[in-house]
């Protein structure tokens, strides 16, 4: 392979980002290899290389590191014709081409990536004593080490306990919401479940969208992995198991069957030596045929839609956080000459909700800010459609004023915007202008 189209995803199996890119690989057909993310690699390559610890990260080339999956797949997409090893005609966009449905596939992206994970993370981590055998193993993967693990397994314990028990309660996983969010768990579980039962993808039965990575990569690398949610999964929702095995099990094109499947199996006598027949299924490629008809958002999606409310209260309270924090900080970006604040990866606390209703505080993220936007990057929520979705979303879910709500959500985005939060792609930093001081926050 030539070491200029050499790409090399870096991360541990138990991640569920790395689980979306390799899925994101297969599906484009773009050749890859893999490196575990061993303390020596953070040391000596993620960490100089991106600012943060973060995986997965992905070596393009000789010198070229790339972190955040969203920018990754956006550094692919762009160059599909020099990575890919589809024909163009085999490809198809991930990314709906009508208003709604391309409103609802990110708006899934952040559900997955920012809520999911949250969810994920308090179940990872929730009983360790249970667990210890399972979480050993699992971080001392990351070490490098293929065999023995056993005998590291306290080791790995202590990483659980030095970095990963003291960061629940900022991320608001405390013994008084964790069976909120066991409960909230199942519950959208089945929900999904539900939707897998009448379609194979989330906006379709032939393709996934950029929403199906992203969900597929939480649902795979988190709550099909672990202990407690995957007996969820196989106890309560069968067909988010099959969906996500549909989203792993692919081949060259990602959309062609390894072998035809058979149908039919008989014995013309019924005597021991009479010859078996066997009858195949056609062999067919399986050729993606876009999204449902008629800019379709099935309502079957609306029970994890829903959980979009509660953040955009979270992401209401980020924008507020990062002008108080800016606010304060103003004057030492002034006096070095600058009018972009760099903003820490936390801007301090704020309420939050499960299922509509107040769960405590938690951590408000500044890449929350660059993550919203995203979603709305082309798309208006006043769009007439996009309003009536949020509405239908707003009503499903028990919102008194199904119409407030909608309204409530298109003015966090006018809010959020109005910050004009971007991620600074060489420090890995989310940066403001300092103009936002202007706005304060209450007038956001």
């Amino acid at each position: 392979m030539s070491t200029a189209r050499r790409v090399i995803l870096v991360g541990t199996d138990s991640s569920p980002y790395v689980r979306k890119m390799r899925m994101y690989f297969k599906h484009r057909a773009v050749a890859f290899q893999e490196a575990i993310s061993s303390p020596k690699v953070h040391a000596s390559l993620i960490k100089p290389r991106t600012n943060l610890t973060l995986i997965p990260v992905v070596v393009v080339g000789d010198n070229l590191v790339l972190q955040d999956t969203s920018r990754i797949i956006d550094f692919f997409e762009a160059r599909l014709d020099e990575f890919s090893a589809l024909p163009k005609e085999a490809r198809c966009n991930y990314t709906p081409s009508t208003p709604v449905q391309r409103s609802a596939s990110r708006m899934v992206e952040l559900i997955a990536e920012e809520w999911l994970f949250l969810i994920g993370f308090a179940h990872r981590f929730d009983d360790i004593d249970t667990n210890r055998e399972y979480l050993g193993n699992m971080f001392m993967e990351g070490s490098g080490r293929l065999t023995n693990l056993k005998s590291k397994h306290e080791r790995g314990l202590d990483i659980v306990r030095a970095g990963y028990l003291p960061a629940r309660p900022p991320w608001g996983v405390t013994e008084e919401t964790m069976p909120r969010f066991t409960a909230h768990l199942e519950s959208l579980l089945v929900a999904l479940s539900n939707h897998f039962d009448q379609h194979l993808y989330l906006l379709s039965d032939t393709q996934p969208s950029f929403g199906d990575f992203a969900l597929a990569g939480q649902l795979s690398g988190f709550f099909m992995r672990d202990p407690k949610p995957s007996y969820l999964i196989k106890t309560k929702a069968p067909n988010v198991e099959r969906y996500v095995e549909r989203m792993e099990r692919f081949h060259r094109y990602g959309y062609e069957r390894s072998s035809p499947r058979i149908v039919g199996l008989s014995s013309a006598s019924g005597a021991p030596d009479a010859p078996i027949t066997v009858a195949y299924e056609e062999q067919q490629q399986q050729t993606p045929t876009g999204f449902l008809a008629n800019d379709v958002v099935p309502e079957t999606l609306d029970a994890i839609l829903a959980l979009f409310l509660d953040m955009a209260t979270h992401a209401d309270a980020t924008a507020k956080n990062a002008v108080r924090w800016t606010t304060k900080h103003a004057a030492e970006f002034e006096a070095a000459g600058s009018s972009i604040a760099k903003l820490p990866r936390g801007v301090g606390m704020a309420p939050f909700s499960i299922d509509g209703k107040p769960a405590g505080k938690r951590a408000t993220q500044s890449y929350l800010l660059h993550a919203w936007n995203r979603v709305w990057i082309d798309s208006d929520p006043n769009a007439p459609q996009t309003r009536s979705l949020l509405t239908r979303i707003a009503r499903n879910h028990g919102i008194a004023d199904p119409d407030a709500e909608a309204l409530r959500v298109a003015n966090v985005v006018r809010s959020v915007h109005q910050i004009a939060a971007k991620r600074n792609e060489a420090t890995n930093k989310i940066e403001v202008p300092l103009s936002i001081v202007a706005l304060g926050s209450a007038k956001l």
